[in-house]
């Protein structure tokens, strides 16, 4: 009986820590893509930050210093992994693979808000359909900046 229950005790205690994450941070619900995309751009800011000082962003310091939930940076650095923008280094640590210069806004649009854009390759006289291409178009046109100019625009 004694064994069952310290057993009982420990498994609490690995749950209580894995769920840890889930309390720390605030909004652990499902994210919008737009603020998806936020995190990612301040995600992308610290890592280029920590770039030119010869650091490497681990994973927990990340979580912590941007307020961003594991679970949901994970999610983040998974996409920016799929487009080659970041890579997971040895350990926890994260790199980015990328020049700021060469990371285009509207790459980060794309990839987070508009999912792959899988939408626009089908052809449709639909007068709705044809609104919303033209809006997505003049919003890429409008954020087709590098990150490296978004970071300097929003520096004070």
């Amino acid at each position: 009986m004694w064994i069952y229950l310290s057993w009982l005790t420990i498994l609490l205690g690995a749950v209580i820590a894995a769920s840890l994450s889930h309390w720390r941070t605030p909004a652990t619900q499902q994210v919008s893509s737009t603020n998806q995309l936020m995190d990612a751009l301040r995600v992308l800011k610290s890592m280029v930050e920590g770039f030119q000082q010869g650091k490497v962003n681990t994973f927990p310091e990340m979580s912590k210093s941007l307020r961003i939930g594991y679970d949901n940076l994970e999610k983040i650095l998974e996409k920016l992994a799929s487009a080659d923008i970041v890579r997971k280094a040895e350990g926890q640590g994260w790199l980015l693979m990328r020049d700021a210069k060469s990371i285009r806004a509207s790459e980060l649009l794309n990839l987070f808000v508009l999912e792959g854009g899988s939408f626009t390759e089908e052809q449709s006289d639909d007068p709705l359909r044809i609104w919303f291409l033209s809006c997505v178009g003049q919003f890429k046109k409008n954020t087709d900046i590098s990150l490296q100019e978004l970071i300097a625009r929003t520096s004070v």
